[in-house]
C-alpha cells in the first residue's frame, strides 16, 4: 500500500478517474517538479538524479542555460536539447532504448509543467520562455 501511494501521489485526478473508472477524485495531487526533458511533472526534487517515468531522463541537474553540453554521467552521451527533441519525435529521450517504450508512464498521467515543441522544422523552444535551439542534427541521427 505505502508503493502503490507513493507511486499515484501525483498523477493527476483526471488519469485516477480514467483508471478507477470513477467520477470524481477528493484533494489534488502533489505537484512535483517539471522534468527538463520532456516537461512532466515527474521529478521530486532538480538535480537529485531522479529518473523521469515519462521520458526516461535522470536530471542531473542541467537545463536551458548549457542544454547543448554533453555532460555524461546517466544519460550516456545525450545532451537535453538531443534529449528533448528525441523525446518530441520518438517518445523517450534515447530512442535506442527500445526497451523502455512498454515502461514508460502515460502522458496524461502527469501534469504538464513545461511545454517544449519543434517549430517549422527547425527551431525546438521551450513556450513562455526566450529559450529556442537551432535543430542541427548530427549525422548519426
Amino acid at each position: 500500500m505505502i508503493w502503490l501511494r507513493y507511486r499515484l501521489e501525483s498523477v493527476t485526478n483526471e488519469f485516477l478517474c480514467e483508471k478507477l473508472n470513477i467520477d470524481k477524485i477528493i484533494g489534488e495531487p502533489i505537484k512535483l517538479e517539471s522534468c527538463p526533458c520532456c516537461g512532466y511533472r515527474t521529478i521530486g526534487e532538480r538535480g537529485n538524479y531522479d529518473i523521469c517515468k515519462v521520458c526516461w531522463w535522470e536530471d542531473d541537474g542541467q537545463d536551458n542555460q548549457h542544454s547543448e553540453r554533453i555532460m555524461g554521467g546517466p544519460n550516456y552521451g545525450i545532451s537535453l536539447v538531443m534529449g528533448r527533441y528525441n523525446y518530441l519525435i520518438y517518445g523517450l529521450y534515447d530512442p535506442k532504448r527500445t526497451d523502455l517504450m512498454e515502461l514508460k508512464a502515460e502522458e496524461n498521467e502527469f501534469e504538464k509543467g513545461r511545454i517544449f515543441e519543434i517549430v517549422d522544422n527547425e527551431y525546438l523552444i521551450e513556450k513562455g520562455t526566450d529559450w529556442k535551439w537551432k535543430i542541427t542534427l548530427p549525422n548519426n541521427v
